[in-house]
């Protein structure tokens, strides 16, 4: 009885966060070429502007540190579409304190990429995270998120 209460104790707190990619188009990156990146809202999901920057600010960082974020949008050969479907994330006191209780947070988003020239669609992936644990803050599920993001556009 001990070992059972002992496991779900821990599932309850750690939880078990992984992006999930499910791929339709892999986009695999050209030397040199560059992306530009929007992200849209149109499911019109609530997001606080402080995690939607921090959100914005990561997949940048992400795809600059891979040597893909142009540093001009007119000088970006692809431009990367990010469609947030659902946004949801616990504050980090509900999450605290009320731990798996309290629900779970969830990204949900489509990532299309698309030649500017040709306007053609040459990538496209769902990309999700569910994040249940009790530890952590919302910060590390975005954070989780981008890298996921980034991992697709990258190829890595």
């Amino acid at each position: 009885m001990k070992k059972i209460i002992a496991i779900f104790v821990a599932v309850s707190l750690y939880g078990c966060a992984s992006v999930d990619s499910q791929v339709s188009k892999s986009f695999v990156p050209r030397n040199g070429n560059k992306l530009s990146l929007t992200i849209k809202n149109d499911s019109g999901v609530s997001i606080p502007v402080d995690q939607y920057q921090l959100l914005e600010t990561q997949i940048r960082e992400g795809l600059s540190q891979n040597g893909l974020l142009a540093a001009h949008e007119k000088n970006s050969q692809y431009a990367v579409i990010v469609n947030l479907h659902t946004f949801k994330l616990r504050s980090d006191a509900s999450r605290l304190t009320v731990g798996i209780l309290a629900g779970c947070d969830n990204i949900n988003s489509t990532v299309i990429v698309n030649d500017k020239i040709t306007n053609e669609e040459i990538g496209n992936s769902q990309i999700s995270i569910k994040e249940c644990g009790a530890w952590g803050v919302a910060s590390q599920v975005i954070k989780k998120y981008t890298d996921g993001v980034v991992t697709y556009l990258s190829n890595k």
